[in-house]
């Protein structure tokens, strides 16, 4: 139990450095949240040392923390962790575990007292909650919504195409349609740094409107992407986030248009996610940020440049005609476990400074590569611990001996 506090304590303060440090609070701040949240903690260890429940004692910690997290946001304008004031449900749970412990050392009278008063707090609150609900919750046609009609459109005339669907539509494409997306909605689980970069520059562009575009078409053919929706300043679409709307009119081909809300078409030689280009033209470094494009610059001329073979990518074979000198840049995020082979022989697959795989198969001539993903060390490690604990599990659970052994070893005092 002291360990799992501990190492609880030790997260939310790693959380709360990069935080505090993030948004500019600097190191007095940070300290002084630190001190204080710690020796409130400390306060809270040694008054309940006397309690004869360690379950008692766990709820007590438990509760500390995780009504630290929104209380803090909300109460003090700090936070622990990243969106503090998303930490609602878990102090609720929080509490809920601390009044279930400790409700048999309250007396009865008090007991009925803290009901009432309860009763009364949640009665008030239920109030809120409905006025919020009757402003939130009403009736919709959706398929009148701009969101789901750009979703519809692209499903229909884009099958299977990589778009770059900004703001809250995204949400609604993962819903209603399997077109893969850029962004998708799901930034924190992309494994791929420079995706995340690149979505960033897309939606800012430059600081100012000129060059915007330039900048955000090349983060886009970069990565494959055929299409990008845009809305206005007066669309229905809730966040807004690209800046300069306009920048794209007049650049890119319009494909859709309807209220304030439009699809341009990313120009492409083709629609596959292979592409072939020369070793040299293969991005030359990492960008330090999203409008560090000057490395990209020659890898997005050899997209375009007619005069190199088009690649074809279909269950996981990719074809082209190829010479010695020239490679395959796969828009698809590196991961470890992918190879690929030509003719049984595994050839080189790498990962290029922007996060994508390039496969340099060395043929002259027509080319086909086999891609294969098989498991990594770490997956191999990964499926041993989780059967390992799965046995552990069963065997406590199942036979008496170790069942007893186990709560011998780790005694909870109810």
């Amino acid at each position: 139990m002291v360990l799992a506090n501990a190492f609880g304590a030790i997260g939310l303060a790693i959380g709360g450095v990069a935080v505090v440090l993030a948004f500019g609070g600097g190191l007095p701040v940070l300290l002084a949240i630190g001190f204080a949240a710690l020796s409130v903690f400390l306060l809270l260890v040694g008054f309940t040392r006397r309690l004869g429940s360690e379950i008692e004692r766990f709820a007590i910690y438990l509760a500390y923390w995780l009504c630290l997290i929104p209380l803090g946001f909300f109460q003090f304008h700090f936070t622990l962790v990243p969106q503090g004031n998303r930490y609602q449900l878990e102090l609720e749970l929080a509490v809920c575990v601390l009044f279930s412990v400790v409700a048999g050392r309250i007396p009865r009278r008090g007991l009925w007292a803290l009901s009432a008063v309860v009763l009364l707090a949640g009665t008030y609150q239920t109030k809120i909650i409905r006025r919020f609900a009757r402003s939130l919750i009403v009736p919709v046609e959706m398929t009148q919504t701009i969101q789901y009609k750009t979703c519809m459109w692209l499903d229909k005339n884009l099958p299977g195409q990589r778009t770059m669907v900004s703001c809250d539509t995204e949400f609604i494409c993962n819903i209603f349609s399997n077109n893969p997306q850029l962004s998708g909605g799901h930034e924190p689980s992309a494994p791929n740094w420079m995706q995340k970069v690149a979505v960033y520059s897309i939606y800012t562009g430059t600081p100012t409107a000129a060059g915007s575009a330039e900048n955000s078409i090349l983060w886009l053919k970069a990565f494959a992407t055929k299409a990008m929706t845009v809305p206005g300043p007066k669309s229905r679409e809730f966040y807004h986030p690209v800046q300069f709307p306009n920048r794209f009119e007049g650049v890119l081909p319009v494909l859709w248009h309807d209220e304030d809300d439009t699809i341009f078409a990313v120009p492409q030689k083709s629609t596959s996610l292979a592409r072939v280009v020369s070793k040299s033209d293969i991005v030359a470094r990492a960008p330090i940020h999203g409008l560090d494009v000057e490395p990209m610059k020659q890898f997005g001329l050899a997209l375009g440049d007619p005069a190199l073979p088009t690649a074809t990518l279909a269950n996981n074979v990719i074809r082209a005609n190829m010479q010695p000198d020239q490679v395959i840049s796969l828009a698809i995020n590196h991961a470890p476990g992918w190879t690929a082979t030509v003719a049984g022989r595994e050839v080189p697959l790498t990962k290029d400074p922007i996060g994508l795989m390039v496969v340099a198969p060395g043929c002259n001539g027509p080319c086909e590569v086999n891609l294969h993903y098989g498991l990594t060390t770490e997956a191999w490690i990964c499926r041993l611990l989780s059967g390992l604990i799965t046995i552990g599990m069963l065997l406590v659970a199942g036979v008496p001996g170790i069942s007893a052994a186990v709560r011998k070893a780790l005694p909870l005092r109810p």
